[in-house]
């Protein structure tokens, strides 16, 4: 059972099982035959209006020329299908709550953001100005690239095609489309809200709505569900440009990169469900984008604009399949790890800057307090240090301290800290009977 994508002639109903109904319904009142194609288009147009969005942002929140990033496009591009989704999901559930879950709504609150988006693009092109040639540096990787990689990158932009007119043409067919993905949009888009209903299906219900939410902007925007294969397409895209960016991350070359790509644009499964409703390459992609935002903050501490993408991208995998959860959470641990690191890295410096670089003495010995010192290899003496009084220093007879001194070895440890102390201890351990007094005149300065 499959229903098609044109809205005009023929209307997907739930019946009372919850599933879809594909019965032919009457005709709309208000909208004539011949102008029904320029309808459908004027729904289709409307239905790219959130890629735009994403390009305006992608550009906005693209990495200054002159910062150190790998692949700044593709992370400009992460960043914008983050920010894009997490603003996506918020306003189904603050439009949910106001029972205001329509066409109007959505089109207005996306004419809304792509003018917001327009306008932070033209203060960053007026503040950096053009970027280049872009067409002369989208000819150069083409140039420096062998046989094998440009056959590669034909494959890939043909595999590409061949999906993207396959998911254009062609309804959602599956089985999981039609029982429990698809069904509960139909639910939401009728009753103006995400809230609860009453259903058989169970899966329509306690499932996470992630890739819904999305799929619930395109049937509002565009009047049908023509254009609903192109979120997991857009997906599989962007988990091979991710993987090739963590590639490059990883130190990749160019092959490298392309070779990453191909692979996972070319598995069975991203080509199979590239062109449905499923939202297993949504979640997927959601996973690539945290995992590469990770490894940008490892050897740098986290902003706060960063660890909000971070928080974003966590949200949208929790939300798309909970499972997605046990991809993300290693990735936060790694990442947590390295803040940490990160963060008691400058602390231990400032300490060791306040005692002129050396590791200082051990605080009960500053203290003033008798401490044992361990000898290696010799276990410990029971012997205690006597603490440096630096207004009474004891002064020799002879112009040169004496190692043989008892009091000139205990004022050397205690300047010398741990190692001269152990140092002397080991000095000690070689008289038993005590060291030898040589310096028969001594006194202290008071």
């Amino acid at each position: 059972m499959c229903f098609r994508p044109d809205y005009e002639r023929r209307a997907a109903r739930i019946d009372s099982a919850g599933e879809l109904s594909t019965e032919p319904a009457r005709p709309r009142p208000g909208v004539a035959p011949r102008w029904a194609a320029t309808v459908s288009l004027v729904g289709r147009a409307l239905g790219l209006l959130p890629l735009g969005v994403c390009v305006l942002v992608a550009y906005a929140l693209r990495p200054a020329a002159s910062s150190p990033v790998v692949a700044p496009v593709r992370l400009a591009l992460v960043r914008s299908a983050v920010l894009v989704g997490g603003c996506a999901v918020v306003g189904v559930e603050v439009l949910s709550v106001c029972h205001a879950l329509t066409a109007p709504a959505v089109l207005v609150g996306w004419a809304a953001a792509a003018l917001l988006a327009g306008g932070f693009a033209v203060r960053r092109y007026r503040r950096d100005g053009r970027l280049g040639n872009p067409p002369r540096a989208a000819r150069t990787p083409w140039k420096n690239a062998g046989r094998a990689e440009r056959v590669m990158a034909v494959a890939l932009a043909v595999l590409v095609l061949a999906e993207l007119l396959i998911a254009a043409a062609s309804p959602p067919n599956n089985y999981d489309s039609q029982t429990y993905h698809l069904p509960r949009i139909e639910h939401w888009v009728q009753q103006h809200d995400v809230s609860f209903y009453a259903t058989r299906i169970h899966r329509q219900v306690d499932m996470a709505p992630g890739a819904e939410y999305l799929l619930l902007h395109l049937r509002l925007l565009t009047g049908g569900d023509a254009l609903y294969n192109l979120l997991q397409l857009c997906a599989g895209l962007g988990c091979a440009l991710v993987a090739s960016r963590v590639a490059a991350q990883l130190g990749g070359s160019a092959r490298a990169q392309l070779v990453t790509a191909f692979i996972v644009a070319s598995t069975p499964t991203v080509a199979l469900e590239s062109t449905s409703t499923q939202v297993d390459l949504v979640v997927a992609a959601w996973v690539a984008c945290v995992a590469t935002l990770v490894l940008d903050e490892l050897r740098r501490p986290s902003r706060l604009s960063s660890t909000l993408l971070l928080g974003a991208g966590t949200g949208l995998a929790a939300l798309t399949k909970v499972t997605g959860l046990l991809a993300v959470g290693p990735l936060l641990l790694i990442w947590l790890g390295s803040q940490l690191r990160l963060g008691w890295a400058p602390a231990r410096r400032r300490t060791l800057s306040a005692y002129g670089g050396r590791r200082p003495a051990h605080p009960r010995a500053r203290r003033g307090r008798r401490r044992s010192v361990p000898v290696p290899g010799r276990g410990h003496l029971r012997q205690p240090v006597r603490p440096l009084v630096p207004a009474r220093r004891h002064r020799h007879a002879t112009a040169r301290p004496s190692v043989h001194c008892g009091q000139c070895a205990a004022d050397r440890v205690q300047r010398a800290g741990h190692a001269g102390r152990a140092t002397g201890q080991r000095r000690r351990a070689r008289h038993p009977a005590g060291l030898p007094a040589r310096c028969a005149s001594t006194r202290t300065a008071g």
